[in-house]
Formats: structure tokens, sequence, C-alpha cells
């Protein structure tokens, strides 16, 4: 899969970051559900923690959608473009809607 091949219905997970501390993961992740695609961008809408679709909608560019890995029994997933710098509204929705977990043995 890459950007190209999105659709309206789509899911997919956008990797925001993580890191590892002594022995400890943390990872910020984005569940993504496309509802509106064009030539240039998409629009998302996020999951609730009850796996209801928020109503908040967010664009993004599809060309900052990269280095897609995974397949469709188990999803697909993607990162943000290094040059893509979220701000105003898209900074937000980020902030607001990420799921950020943590691991540690």
């Amino acid at each position: 899969m890459n950007s190209a091949d999105i659709k309206e219905g789509s899911v997919f997970s956008i990797s925001l970051g993580g890191c590892v501390a002594y022995s400890a993961v943390f990872t910020s992740m984005l569940h993504a559900h496309v509802v509106a695609v064009t030539d240039k961008a998409i629009r998302i809408k996020t999951y609730s923690e009850s796996g209801k679709l928020r109503e908040a909608t967010c664009w993004l560019p599809r060309k900052a959608l990269v280095k897609w890995t995974g397949d469709d029994k188990y999803g697909w997933r993607c990162a943000l473009a290094l040059w893509f710098k979220a701000a105003g509204y898209t900074a937000n929705f980020i902030n607001e809607y990420a799921s950020n977990s943590g691991v540690s043995a």
C-alpha cells in the first residue's frame, strides 16, 4: 500500500514517534479512518476509546504519508514525512487524538 492506494473507508495508523529508555518502549500513533479523498489530500477521522468514530476531521497531504508497512490482515502503518510540519488546527488535531502508550519490563 502507498498513499496513492488510499480510498474512502481505508483504515490505517500513522506513527508519530517513539522511544526506548532502559527497559521501556513508548509509542505515539494516530489511528485514521479516511472519510474523503482528493488527488492531493485525504480527510481523516479518529476513533474514540469506545471504538466509535469522532466527529472531528483533519486534512493531510497524501505526499506527507510515507514509509508504508503492514498488510491487509494486520493493518497498514505509515509515518509522516520529515518535511511535514503540522501547524494550527492540524497540530491541535494530532495532539488531541494521538494514542500514546508505553510498556516496560
